[in-house]
């Protein structure tokens, strides 16, 4: 069986996609399965199962260190070099795409991996943060890769790892590629096609006492709402003069990596971003800065009543949805009459 792991969050890294290796690890030892990896360059999260048209794709190659028995070194890799090396024939070879996750998926399929047998299953993650609700799972990266392989005609199966802290304890994140993999087994084994199931997106909670015991249930997307998910430059500004430490807090939280210069002395037209390089603040005209509303996510979790992916993982249990890669279609028939105008 050939399996392709995708993501969004990229390679290994513990700033921003801190199981992608601990998951590929997990299939080696836990499976007799070819694994071969196809994901982004760099971080593409909230992309959905966007392809950028008309711009060209090009792989590199990265080849992880073998596991150590600390934290030191835990995310380091070799790389990325422009071609494979032959030196490093004896090593795991990811290949990067500077692309997003669901060509990442398209790649991997038709082309990167040609030598080998053709791919059988996509898994996509595991996610750095859940992927639950429809506020979530509709602008996922990682949900879109599996949507894209999907529509390739293969199975997928999205991955996610709720996390209660960026803190990352490696033993909790092990117990849960380890359960990752039996689930994927288990719903690759006994596949619903009586209900034209094409794939399957699935959030681990990172919480204490995960393990043999934790609960697995299939859950229904919570449908949801909110409002703004940006802001005014303006406020943005006011928000930081006021309390910069607690805005970069937040910033950290909103983009995904630290973004110490928000903290810094300088000039407040210019802001320099980790993630998004110089943001440059023209004050002649309207600008708008990222800023989603996590709290109307949670609070609509905390309102929903049981069984949806959401209260699922809110309660610490493993939710399995199954999905279409389609929107969905609401079964009205019939002709529409419209009133024309004279």
């Amino acid at each position: 069986m050939h399996v392709l792991i995708t993501n969004d969050d990229g390679p290994p890294s513990e700033e921003a996609s801190p199981y992608v290796l601990s998951l590929y690890r997990a299939l080696k030892k836990y499976t007799d399965w070819e694994v071969s990896v196809a994901i982004p360059n760099t971080q593409r999260s909230w992309i959905g199962k966007a392809h950028m048209i008309g711009q060209d794709v090009t792989a590199s190659y990265i080849y992880p260190n073998d596991p150590t028995s600390s934290d030191e070194g835990y995310y380091d890799y070799q790389g990325p070099y422009d071609v494979p090396q032959q030196d490093k024939a004896h090593k795991d070879e990811w290949v990067l795409l500077d692309a997003t996750p669901a060509s990442c998926a398209n790649i991997g399929i038709h082309h990167m991996f040609n030598h080998k047998s053709p791919v059988d299953l996509v898994i996509s993650g595991p996610n750095f943060g859940r992927n639950s609700t429809a506020l979530y799972i509709m602008s996922s990266g990682t949900v879109g890769a599996a949507m894209e392989a999907a529509l390739c005609g293969v199975r997928a199966i999205g991955i996610s790892y709720a996390y209660e802290t960026k803190t990352h304890d490696h033993n909790l994140i092990d117990t849960a590629s380890r359960l990752a993999v039996e689930l994927v087994e288990h719903l690759y084994t006994n596949w619903d096609t009586k209900d034209g199931v094409q794939l399957y997106s699935v959030n681990i909670p990172l919480v204490e006492g995960l393990g043999d015991s934790t609960r697995v249930l299939y859950a229904h997307i919570l449908q949801n709402q909110w409002g703004p998910v940006f802001e005014p430059w303006e406020d943005f500004e006011r928000r930081r003069d006021a309390d910069p430490k607690a805005v970069a807090e937040e910033e950290e939280l909103h983009i995904g990596v630290p973004v110490p210069s928000l903290i810094e002395d300088g000039d407040s037209n210019q802001l320099t971003h980790q993630t998004n390089g110089t943001a440059n603040r023209n004050k002649a005209r309207r600008q708008f800065r990222w800023k989603p509303d996590y709290q109307a996510v949670r609070d609509s979790v905390k309102g929903s009543k049981e069984g949806n992916d959401g209260w699922a993982v809110d309660q610490g249990h493993i939710s399995v949805t199954p999905l279409r890669a389609c929107f969905h279609v609401v079964d009205i028939a019939g002709d529409i009459k419209l009133q024309h105008k004279k």
